[in-house]
């Protein structure tokens, strides 16, 4: 291959971005420094996601330099690359190489460190962060950035996990990540596969290699040995664009808050696939969590609403998660939280101002307590087409208004019931099974249906594909 420039086929070529250098403090105080780049057709008012580039012990951050796959996403996303504690202009006052295991595993501060900053710059959407990582830094990625619900995407680049993080891996199946290893490091390849098959069945892949080395160098090998291989088909611009496109996504979410007459404060998500618009609205779905659990229970069922072009609310209403001014829900009377209800109206009228949503293709979901809230507003307003309902309770003074209710809401319903729930909830479901219009899902044994999300991978597919045709 003739070089171009100057420079052999497949070195870096300068992108379209603007790169500055910056610095920011840990949370133990270490200056931390990097480059941070932004797209140069960047409009004002755009906002974009953003990656870390974290490189192992043994690179610099200008690894993510040498590959034009890597450069090129500067193009399309923000980045920031940055020299980890103990290197480069990051060194303090310790080396990396004289640093201890403990002090080593401190970079985990580093990439919290710059997870938050990349999150305050004005050019980012901090809901749609990812990170790739080379080596050994993976560990300090997992445990400083796996639990952050900002940060939705992960590239590891023959990875090394030590157990508290393949254990943190495991908790977060709803991620996006990308295991990249070739073969011969034996390694990296035994805790690589691993760890995907703790995320197996969520938005993960496993691309395994032959004879490509470790890490980064995987790049170059990989152009050692295909030379007659086009450029745009080597790994690094394989693996770029796979993480472009799971940053993407398919729309975007952004914590939204509502007051109520009577004083509370709501917390919640709105989802809203990227294709919506004015001329074109989406559907829209109002998530209600149990009085147990907050919003964060339906995080992999918000990504596959948004992949099927379904807006969502995921609300927190009154006591429940961060919607606790006036109180927690447990503590309610029943008459305070029959008034529930009021927050899924006011949900929908939220809904409905939006001109991305079209207000007349609406559903509700709810879980336990919450379930009986989407039964019963949908009753009350008739704009409502279909709801979910996850392991309803009813109780022996409400059974009967609860059995005349489901019999004549005149909408589908989706029931999800588990077989051990108890007389009252297994009769519940079998009146809802008589209506052909409706759907019943039973699960053997006492497993509330949120808590079978955990064990049952098809079960959130199956709900957003029964909502899909039931808003249609």
């Amino acid at each position: 291959m003739e070089p171009k420039h100057g420079k052999p086929a497949g070195f870096y070529h300068h992108p379209s971005a603007q790169q500055r250098e910056v610095a920011f403090k840990t949370a133990d105080g270490w200056t931390i420094h990097g480059t941070l780049t932004v797209p140069v057709n960047l409009r004002t008012d755009e906002r974009l996601p953003a990656a870390l580039l974290l490189h192992s012990s043994r690179h610099s951050h200008t690894a993510w330099l040498s590959f034009p796959g890597w450069a090129r996403i500067q193009e399309s996303i923000v980045t920031l690359r940055i020299d980890c504690r103990g290197r480069g202009r990051s060194e303090g006052p310790i080396r990396f190489a004289d640093m201890s295991e403990p002090q080593r595993a401190k970079v985990a501060l580093d990439v919290a460190a710059a997870i938050d900053f990349l999150s305050q710059q004005r050019e980012v959407d901090a809901s749609r962060l990812g990170i790739a990582v080379e080596e050994r830094n993976a560990t300090a990625a997992v445990m400083g950035a796996m639990g952050d619900p900002r940060v939705r995407v992960f590239v590891f680049l023959s990875g090394i996990l030590s157990q508290e993080a393949l254990d943190l891996i495991g908790c977060n199946g709803h991620k996006s990540m990308l295991f990249l290893v070739s073969n011969e490091d034996q390694p990296s390849r035994d805790n690589m596969t691993e760890a995907f098959g703790l995320v197996k069945g969520a938005d993960s892949e496993l691309w395994l290699q032959d004879g490509l080395g470790v890490g980064l160098t995987m790049c170059n090998m990989w152009r050692n040995k295909y030379l007659s291989r086009p450029i745009e088909e080597a790994i690094d611009f394989q693996a770029g664009d796979w993480l472009l496109n799971k940053l993407r996504g398919s729309g975007s979410i952004e914590e939204i808050t509502l007051q109520t007459d009577d004083g509370w404060l709501l917390y919640g998500n709105l989802g809203l696939p990227y294709a919506c618009g004015p001329d074109n609205p989406a559907p829209a779905l109002i998530l209600l969590p149990t009085a147990l659990t907050d919003r964060q229970i339906y995080a992999r069922l918000e990504r596959l609403l948004l992949d099927a072009g379904i807006a969502f609310l995921n609300l927190e209403y009154r006591g429940i998660g961060k919607s606790v001014n006036k109180g927690l829900y447990l503590v309610q009377t029943m008459a305070e939280m029959i008034a529930g209800r009021r927050d899924v109206h006011q949900g929908l009228n939220y809904l409905s101002s939006r001109n991305e949503i079209d207000s007349n293709r609406t559903g509700i979901l709810g879980g336990i307590l919450a379930a009986k809230y989407a039964l019963y507003t949908a009753k009350e307003n008739p704009k409502v087409k279909a709801i979910a309902m996850l392991d309803p309770v009813t109780w022996p003074w409400d059974e009967e208004t609860d059995r005349e209710m489901l019999a004549s809401v005149g909408r589908p319903v989706l029931m999800v019931s588990g077989e051990g729930m108890g007389e009252l909830t297994r009769n519940f479901a079998k009146l809802a099974a008589e209506n052909p219009a409706n759907k019943l899902i039973t699960s053997p044994g006492g497993v509330v249906s949120y808590l079978l999300f955990e064990r049952d991978n098809t079960l959130e597919p199956t709900i957003v594909e029964w909502f899909k045709s039931n808003l249609a």
